[in-house]
């Protein structure tokens, strides 16, 4: 990495091998991001509509209108910034936080 000196103990990444890798390890993270965003957009209705719920009504809740339409946007907006993250430098990334 720019900056930072390397000694016997560095352990960086060898841009021939690892890449796939840690683009594989970031979408996997996202796909779980995203999982947990929208259950919690689930429970939170969930709980809106009745003040109480159990895993079996969140696992069959099926969104519908504004909640559907608010987690596939979501979705996009998460999509859009990893893949502004992946075609930015370092220094331009503070920007997507």
């Amino acid at each position: 990495m720019p900056g930072f000196a390397k000694d016997k103990n560095s352990i960086g990444l060898d841009p021939e091998q690892d890449i796939n890798g840690l683009l594989h390890m970031i979408l996997e993270l996202a796909s779980e991001v995203s999982v947990l965003s929208d259950r919690l957009s689930v429970l939170t209705a969930l709980l809106g509509e009745s003040g109480s719920v159990s895993d079996e009504q969140i696992d069959r809740y099926v969104p519908e209108g504004e909640l559907a339409e608010k987690l596939s946007a979501d979705k996009r907006r998460l999509t859009q910034r990893l893949i502004a993250a992946s075609t930015r430098s370092y220094d331009d990334l503070s920007q997507l936080i």
